[in-house]
């Protein structure tokens, strides 16, 4: 705003001229990329609601989230596509691909929960007519046994960008 106000000439100069800025980039957390290895461990040793949680983000490279928003409506198994409502921008709102191994685990995920599946992809425990709000400490625990560092959920975003780049695409 500074720079746009003595660009205008509303102030002599922004206080900011000639100063040094922290080099961000430096201090930024590199994303945990999840190898084929280290995702069989997780799937092995993760809860139901955590193993569909991996298989989506790493499949379709959707936001936490996203996922987490996600209603039934918005997954057409026989179209194999998520229709994404809800992003954090607008370029988010989009239909996704569902692979051959992620429609296998929704239909598996869909059956555990029910007949009378809720409409949440993700519900609540205690309450399925509620989303799931986040789920940090089954996360953590999940990676703990399977002997991996902690890495945010969102790193799985990256996971499926880097081998959708590593597959050519």
């Amino acid at each position: 705003m500074l720079k746009l106000a003595t660009q205008q000439r509303l102030t002599g100069e922004t206080p900011f001229t000639g100063g040094e800025f922290l080099e961000e980039r430096k201090q930024r957390r590199l994303p945990h990329i999840l190898t084929w290895k280290e995702q069989n461990r997780l799937l092995a040793v993760a809860s139901p609601r955590v193993r569909m949680l991996v298989v989506l983000g790493s499949e379709s490279g959707m936001r936490t989230q996203e996922m987490l928003q996600l209603r039934w409506a918005e997954v057409d198994l026989e179209n194999e596509t998520i229709h994404v409502k809800k992003s954090k921008t607008f370029s988010g709102i989009r239909a996704v691909p569902i692979s051959r191994f992620l429609k296998a685990e929704l239909l598996r995920w869909r059956d555990l929960l029910g007949p009378d599946f809720p409409e949440w992809v993700f519900p609540q425990s205690s309450n399925t007519r509620h989303r799931l709000q986040g789920g940090r400490k089954s996360w953590a625990s999940a990676l703990k046994k399977a002997g991996i560092a902690y890495f945010r959920q969102y790193d799985l975003r990256h996971c499926f960008a880097s081998r959708l780049s590593a597959a050519g695409a």
